[in-house]
């Protein structure tokens, strides 16, 4: 055998059971160990809905409502995600100096697809759980979004 062949054996046999000493391979770096991450912060716009996400969560601005998400918006592995929040129904009309509008629970559950969103949200009121549609985002865009009058 030559002098210049077993280092390369040795070599082959550290790269196969890794450095750890014992024998088994050791798992590969992947990119792929990552299972979450989270929705780019910025405007995400589409009909009847705009939406600000931050670190934190998202402010909603709907057609006469507005809302918010209070939990960071993190995706699985797959794109999904849950996350709950209030929804604050608005009025037409003057608003009146100290009038509160009272929030409900809002449950959001999405689909993150590239620089597409696909948000379904449901709000519990008195009366029950109320769907109050599906609704399709994308990043940078400001949406359409009509106030109430």
């Amino acid at each position: 055998m030559k002098p210049t062949f077993f280092p390369l054996v040795l070599s082959a046999i550290l790269l196969t059971t890794g450095c750890s000493g014992n024998g088994s391979p050791t798992a590969p770096i992947s990119s792929a160990t990552n299972t979450s991450s989270r929705v780019t912060t910025g405007t995400w716009g589409g009909d009847h809905l705009r939406m600000e996400v931050t670190a934190e969560g998202a402010n909603l601005e709907f057609d006469c409502a507005h809302g918010t998400i209070d939990e960071p918006l993190i995706t699985d592995a797959g794109g999904n995600l849950e996350a709950g929040g209030k929804y604050f129904q608005e009025h037409g009309g003057p608003v009146h100096v100290g009038e509160e509008t009272a929030s409900v629970p809002a449950h959001v559950k999405g689909t993150l697809n590239g620089d597409m969103l696909t948000l379904n949200i449901q709000v519990t009121t008195a009366t029950g759980p109320q769907n109050l549609g599906t609704y399709v985002l994308k990043m940078g865009s400001g949406g359409n979004v009509f106030r109430c009058l």
